[in-house]
């Protein structure tokens, strides 16, 4: 019996959370998905970059262009 006693009483946590504490989590939430896009959206635009189709042929816009000079 007092082994049952023993481990059925409530343990009391000396941990609080007050409402600023939940502020700051969701904060911190926000800030990691932001800084995140901003990281993808930085890497994504070099690594496109890299794959981007070069030619040594001018647009046809500037062969128009170039046409026309007098």
């Amino acid at each position: 019996m007092e082994f049952i006693n023993l481990y059925s009483t409530i343990n009391i946590s000396m941990a609080y959370l007050d409402p600023g504490s939940g502020s700051i989590f969701i904060q911190l939430l926000i800030s990691a998905i932001v800084g995140a896009g901003f990281f993808i959206r930085a890497k994504y635009g070099s690594i496109k970059n890299i794959f981007k189709k070069t030619s040594d042929e001018p647009e046809k816009e500037e062969m128009i262009d170039d046409e026309f000079d007098v």
